[in-house]
C-alpha cells in the first residue's frame, strides 16, 4: 500500500545518499532487476530477511570472474560462422587508466547476421605491462586473442589509430585507419596552423583557455550558467572542436553578468563574440559527420569518402569570411587533403559504391576523377568475386577429399542408345564469375534506393537494401557483407575507455587486472543483450544441491 511505497522511496533516498551514487541510479535497469529478484523470492518463500541471503563483495567477485569466462565461450561459438564466412572485422586500441597507471589492449568485433543487422562484442580488455608496449609484444597480444576465439590470422580487417606501436604489429594484416582519429589529427593540423598566421584567432583559443582554466579554480560559476563550460574530450578529441566552444557561445552574455561583481568580467570581454560565432558556426557542420563515422551498430565504412567530400565543402570559401575564418578554412582545406584523403584506401571507395544512394560518385566533380575510380572500384570487385569463386572450389575440394571412397557399381551402365537424338545442353549454359558480375552490377545500377525514409538511419536502410536483394545480386551480396561490416573508426574502443575510466578509480585502485578486465567486459555485453545464460549452470548447481546436504531452505534451493 502507500506506507510500503513511502518506505521504498525513503529507501531509495538512502541508497543514494548513503553510497554517494547519483540519483539517476535508481533508475538504472539493473538496479531495478535486483529489486524485482528480492520481490519474488519474497513472493514465493514468503518474508525474508535479505540479509540471510544476500551476497558479499568476495561472492560477486567471484560471479562476475565466472560470468566473463562464461561469456568468452558463448561469444566464441556466436561468432564463429561469421569469423568463416570472413563478415566479422575488429577494432583495437591501447588504453592506459589514470588511477594505477596499467595498460589495457581492447579488441572488439562486429559482424553482419543473415538478415543483414549488424552486432559488436569486446572481446577482451587484455592487461599487459608497461615497459612490454612494443609491437612485437603487441602483435603477440593480439594474436593470442585470434587464437583463443577462433579468429582467422591474416583475413580479419582490423580498424586502429595510426599509433606507431599498434601500426607496427598489424603490419602483415588487413590494417584500417581510424577515420575519425584522421578527422581530429585534420582539424587540430588546421587550428594549430591558424593559430600561427592569424593573431585574432590565437588570442580567441588563448582567452577562451584561460577562462576556462577560471572557471575551474572558481568552483562557484557553472551551476549559475546556461550551459556548463565543457572540457576537452579525452578519449574523443574530434569533439572538443565544437562543444568547448559551443559552451561558451551559449553562456557568453550570463558570463557577464557572473564575472562582473567579481570584477572579472575581462575575462569573457576579451573574447571576440563575432569570431567565436564564426568558429562555432564553421564547427557545427563537422559534429553529424563525426557523430556517423561512431556508430557501431549501423556500417561506417561507406561514409569515409562522402565525410571527406561533405567536409571539403564546408570549407570552400564564400568571400565574405572575416580573415580569421577564412584562414581556418584554407588551413582545413589543406589538412583535409594531407592528413584525411591521403589515409583513404579503396576499399573505401568500394564501400562507397556499395551503398547505392553514393554508387554514382555524384558528390565527386572531377569527372574524369571519377571515372577512373568507377573502373578502379569494379576492377577491385572483380578480384574480390574471383577470391569467393576460390574459396567455393576450395571448399568443394576439400568436401571431396574427406569423402570416403565410393563402391564400384556390380554392373556397367549401359551406353544410352538415345544420346544423337538429345538435345547437347538441357542447362542453360554457366556464366564465368567475370560476366555474372557484370551482369550484377548492370542490374545493380538500375535498381531503386530512397533514404528519404524518416523513421530509420540511412546506413540501416542501406542494410534492408542488400537484405531484399541478397538473391539478386548473389555475388555483389557476399562483397557488400565482407565490406560494410569492416569500420570507418576505432570509436567504439574509445567508448570502452572512457567506461574503463569510471570503473578505473581512486577509490576501486586496489582492482586487479582481471578484475578491471571482467568489469568492463561484462559491462558491454550487459548493455549490448548479451548476457551469458546461466539456465544451464542453474540446472547443474540445482542438481548438485539435490545431491550434497545444504543448510539452505528447499524453497530457497529450488529458486
Amino acid at each position: 500500500g502507500r506506507k510500503g511505497l513511502k518506505k521504498l522511496k525513503e529507501a531509495e533516498a538512502k541508497f543514494v545518499v548513503g553510497g554517494m551514487h547519483s540519483f539517476k541510479s535508481v533508475e538504472h535497469s539493473g538496479l531495478q532487476t535486483l529489486a524485482q529478484t528480492c520481490i519474488d523470492i519474497g513472493a514465493r518463500c514468503g518474508k525474508v530477511d535479505v540479509r540471510d541471503i544476500w551476497y558479499g563483495r568476495k561472492s560477486i567477485r567471484d560471479e562476475c570472474d565466472k560470468k566473463f569466462n562464461m561469456y568468452k565461450n558463448q561469444i566464441l561459438k556466436e561468432i564463429q560462422k561469421y569469423a568463416i564466412e570472413r563478415t566479422l572485422s575488429a577494432t583495437t586500441d591501447l588504453w592506459r587508466d589514470d588511477a594505477v597507471g596499467r595498460y589495457y589492449l581492447d579488441f572488439t568485433v562486429f559482424w553482419i547476421d543473415d538478415s543483414w543487422r549488424q552486432h559488436h562484442a569486446l572481446l577482451r580488455c587484455k592487461h599487459f605491462e608497461e615497459q612490454s608496449k612494443t609491437a612485437i609484444n603487441l602483435w603477440a597480444e593480439i594474436e593470442s586473442i585470434f587464437n583463443e576465439f577462433n579468429l582467422i590470422v591474416g583475413d580479419t580487417p582490423i580498424t586502429t589509430d595510426e599509433g606507431a606501436n599498434i601500426k607496427a604489429s598489424l603490419k602483415n594484416e588487413i590494417r584500417l585507419p581510424c577515420m575519425a582519429h584522421r578527422s581530429s589529427t585534420t582539424l587540430e593540423t588546421a587550428w594549430e596552423a591558424t593559430r600561427i598566421v592569424c593573431p585574432e584567432f590565437d588570442q580567441l583559443i588563448t582567452y577562451v583557455s584561460e577562462l576556462r582554466a577560471f572557471i575551474a579554480r572558481s568552483g562557484n560559476i557553472q551551476t549559475r550558467l546556461p550551459m556548463t563550460i565543457k572540457r576537452n574530450s579525452a578519449t574523443r578529441p574530434w569533439r572538443s572542436y565544437y562543444i568547448v566552444y559551443h559552451s561558451v557561445l551559449i553562456s557568453y552574455d550570463k558570463l557577464i553578468d557572473v564575472l562582473s561583481p567579481m570584477y572579472e568580467e575581462s575575462r569573457i570581454l576579451a573574447i571576440n563574440k563575432n569570431l567565436l560565432l564564426n568558429v562555432v558556426e564553421l564547427m557545427k557542420g563537422f559534429v553529424p559527420i563525426f557523430n556517423s563515422l561512431e556508430f557501431s551498430t549501423t556500417p561506417t565504412i561507406h561514409i569515409v569518402v562522402p565525410s571527406y567530400y561533405a567536409m571539403l565543402a564546408m570549407a570552400q570559401l564564400n568571400g565574405q569570411e572575416r580573415p580569421a575564418i577564412k584562414a581556418l578554412k584554407e588551413n582545413l582545406q589543406t589538412a583535409l587533403n594531407e592528413k584525411y584523403n591521403q589515409s583513404i584506401m579503396q576499399i573505401h571507395w568500394i564501400a562507397t559504391f556499395l551503398d547505392p544512394s553514393f554508387r554514382e560518385l555524384s558528390f565527386v566533380s572531377d569527372k574524369s576523377y571519377r571515372t577512373t575510380q568507377l573502373k578502379s572500384i569494379k576492377d577491385g570487385l572483380i578480384l574480390m568475386a574471383n577470391d569467393i569463386e576460390n574459396e567455393k572450389k576450395d571448399l568443394i575440394d576439400n568436401s571431396t577429399d574427406q569423402q570416403p571412397p565410393l563402391k564400384k557399381a556390380r554392373t556397367e551402365v549401359s551406353i544410352d542408345p538415345f544420346a544423337q537424338l538429345r538435345s547437347s545442353s538441357s542447362e542453360p549454359s554457366k556464366l564465368n564469375i567475370k560476366d555474372e558480375l557484370s551482369a550484377e552490377l548492370a542490374q545493380y545500377s538500375k535498381l531503386s534506393f530512397s533514404t528519404t525514409s524518416t523513421s530509420a538511419n540511412p546506413s540501416l536502410l542501406l542494410l534492408d537494401f542488400w537484405r531484399t536483394n541478397e538473391k539478386r545480386l548473389r555475388l555483389l551480396a557476399i562483397i557488400a557483407k565482407r565490406i560494410l561490416v569492416i569500420q570507418g573508426s576505432s570509436s567504439e574502443s574509445e567508448r570502452h575507455f572512457s567506461a574503463g575510466g569510471v570503473i578505473v578509480s581512486e577509490k576501486r585502485s586496489r582492482a586487479s587486472a582481471s578484475t578491471v578486465e571482467s568489469l568492463v567486459v561484462l559491462r558491454e555485453c550487459y548493455i549490448n543483450g548479451q548476457w551469458p545464460d546461466c539456465s544451464s549452470e542453474d540446472d547443474k548447481e540445482k542438481s548438485g544441491s539435490q545431491n550434497n546436504s545444504t543448510t539452505l531452505t528447499p524453497d530457497i534451493v529450488s529458486l
